[in-house]
């Protein structure tokens, strides 16, 4: 037990050295690295055999318009996050391709 703590504890100490190197470069190049926003309405998404289905549009002032469903490939886009609300209360969420 006490030897696999010291590995656990080893394996850690590294890591955190490696947190407060600065990263500003790594940053940059991972926004540019990624691909394009598409948003919809939260309460509209939902996902089945690796798909999300949702009003997808290129815009969040379009998305909050938007009535028109489609699927995107759930593999080709990042998990969805949190992308703001609407004026007419609807919460919008947002992927980004890979």
């Amino acid at each position: 037990m006490n030897k696999l703590l010291c590995i656990a504890i080893a394996a850690v100490f590294p890591l955190a050295g490696c947190a407060t190197a600065p990263s500003a470069p790594a940053v940059a190049s991972a926004s540019n690295a990624s691909g394009p926003m598409m948003f919809c309405w939260k309460g509209r998404l939902t996902g089945e055999g690796g798909k999300m289905n949702c009003n997808w549009e290129t815009s969040k002032e379009e998305a909050c318009k938007s009535a028109n469903f489609t699927t995107l490939e759930g593999g080709r886009y990042s998990e969805p996050q949190a992308a703001g609300m609407c004026s007419n209360g609807q919460w919008l969420v947002a992927v980004r391709s890979k």
